[in-house]
């Protein structure tokens, strides 16, 4: 029978051991990767001999560390999109372009009537 190793953690200079614990459903979570994984009726020996060190429990660490990185690095704003820096044009604005209120134009009714006036 193989040795079911656990979780190595140093909490005030007392190093514990953590083993993994079957559920009722035959259901154990990997101390190496954090998935949970189905032992079957052989039980935690079978977590052993099946999952860790394997393909599956190898990429789902690397999966984990690469989250727990991006965790670390970044703060609340490093999902916002940098803002772009401001790039100022090099030629000089032109002069603005101001509007003068026009005399309203004579319709061609009222150029008529005018011309009929004066020929009258």
């Amino acid at each position: 029978m193989s040795q079911i190793t656990g979780i190595k953690a140093k909490v005030d200079n007392i190093i514990k051991i953590t083993l993994p614990i079957l559920d009722t459903e035959g259901y154990a979570v990997c101390p190496d990767c954090d998935s949970h994984v189905n032992c079957g009726t052989i039980g935690l020996a079978n977590l052993e001999k099946c999952h860790r060190g394997r393909k599956t429990c190898k990429a789902a660490q690397e999966k984990r560390n690469k989250e727990a990185k991006k965790k670390k690095d970044g703060t609340i704003l490093s999902f916002l999109k940098p803002k772009a820096t401001i790039v100022l044009p090099m030629v000089n604005n032109p002069a603005p372009v101001h509007s003068y209120k026009l005399a309203p134009q004579p319709t061609t009714n009222q150029v008529k009537a005018a011309v009929e006036m004066k020929a009258a």
